[in-house]
């Protein structure tokens, strides 16, 4: 096997069979549970944890051809600010002049953390999903303005609603019965299982790798860029907006009864 520099079309195309392999891996692992294959709990494991199983065997598989440079996840050597800077921000390093000229982008980004808070919090509350604590639109923006202003201080990236995360989490923990409408399947959300655990224990797991960041160097990011496609393609899942772009090309006849 021949030594590609990273660019050649080689590589790029080693990439893409990565990529859409960690995907397609996902894709059949969460598919497993409406399987007829294997065991049930051999079915439920799968699909509870394929996401990381596909991950895990897409980056050994990467590591198969070694002679195949491919671009890894780039992971600091010691846990640090990125140049060398203070932790705290100094505020008034910019001037009178540049505090007036950030006020205006400033207002933007309000304005769109405002809108991306609010619809993802509303396509997760929406009443298909049949959640039954109730939504606190207004201390979420009020925890989030308290949060993105002391990201500001030290100069961290702002916490934002994760909108595709946030659909996947749901759909996670929902318990999905499938109708037949004649030619179309539809899945009809039976109950959500409303936990701060998975939540916690997520975020948990983030803080546990900060001593161990020098493991995540193995992981290529073609695994990642399919990890994200298949978060991406996951969420339109039962979207109506696609849901009615696919009718155009089915016969009216054959429409489902809703």
């Amino acid at each position: 096997f021949e030594i590609y520099d990273e660019g050649d079309e080689a590589v790029s195309f080693y990439c893409t069979i990565i990529m859409f392999g960690t995907h397609s891996l996902a894709s059949l692992f969460k598919d497993m549970r409406q399987s007829s294959l294997l065991r049930n709990w051999a079915r439920e494991f799968l699909a509870d944890f394929g996401t990381a199983l596909s991950v895990i065997l897409m980056t050994g598989f990467s590591y198969l051809f070694p002679d195949v440079h491919i671009a890894r996840l780039d992971v600091p050597d010691e846990f640090g600010t990125t140049n060398g800077r203070a932790w705290l921000v100094d505020l008034g390093g910019i001037g009178i002049g540049g505090i007036l000229i950030a006020i205006f982008p400033a207002l933007f980004a309000s304005v769109l953390l405002f809108l991306d808070e609010n619809i993802t919090a509303r396509i997760v509350n929406r009443s298909d999903h049949k959640l039954k604590k109730g939504p606190g639109y207004h201390l979420d923006m009020l925890v989030l303005g308290i949060l993105i202003l002391i990201c500001s201080l030290f100069g961290l990236p702002w916490l934002v609603a994760a909108t595709v995360r946030a659909l996947t989490h749901v759909t996670t923990l929902a318990t999905v019965e499938e109708i037949q409408e004649g030619a179309h399947v539809k899945k009809n959300i039976l109950q959500v299982r409303e936990t701060r655990i998975s939540a916690f224990g997520a975020h948990g797991l983030i803080a546990c790798m900060l001593p161990i960041l020098s493991v995540l160097r193995v992981i290529p990011m073609s695994v990642l860029f399919g990890l994200f496609l298949f978060m991406g393609v996951g969420s339109l899942r039962g979207n109506q907006f696609i849901e009615r772009l696919k009718l155009w090309f089915f016969d009216p006849a054959h429409y489902p009864q809703n």
